[in-house]
């Protein structure tokens, strides 16, 4: 059994992604010009990613949160990138502290995740790490290219 202290931390993991998952969904739609084309697509395929950790994350057994964390929806597209990049941040630092908390639990499933099907928390912070350096990229992509704009 999952404690008290470890379902806050889940229902905040999951107020996070889909926090993230609708946000990232809003910023696919909103983004334009040339720059937009560039990450459009990645932030459409972003936010399913997104729906999936929220999924990796329910072991609350139907009391999940379906409240999001505050939606960030608007502004330049660096703006949103660095929101992004801020997210991501958030909730790499939100997961090590539940690692962290099942660690001294001894719940080693809730941390790892089955064997077979890698679930775990450990998982999802893996996964959160690796978009935080695609929001980094694509930053940068998104320079070079408002760079070469303002060239011609």
């Amino acid at each position: 059994m999952v404690s008290q202290k470890l379902l806050e931390y889940l229902n905040k993991g999951i107020a996070r992604e889909l926090q993230v998952s609708i946000q990232y969904m809003w910023q696919h739609i909103q983004v334009t010009g040339t720059d937009g084309v560039i990450v459009e697509d990645i932030f459409r395929k972003t936010a399913i990613a997104e729906m999936k950790h929220a999924e990796r994350l329910d072991y609350l057994n139907g009391v999940a949160t379906t409240k999001p964390d505050p939606i960030f929806v608007r502004g330049s597209l660096i703006e949103m990138l660095k929101q992004d990049e801020q997210n991501e941040e958030e909730a790499i630092n939100l997961y090590k502290q539940a690692i962290q908390v099942a660690a001294e639990e001894g719940d080693y499933k809730f941390r790892a995740g089955d064997a077979e099907d890698g679930q775990g928390l450990a998982a999802v912070e893996d996964d959160a790490g690796e978009e935080q350096a695609q929001d980094q990229e694509r930053a940068a992509e998104v320079g070079l290219a408002a760079q070469a704009e303002l060239a011609v």
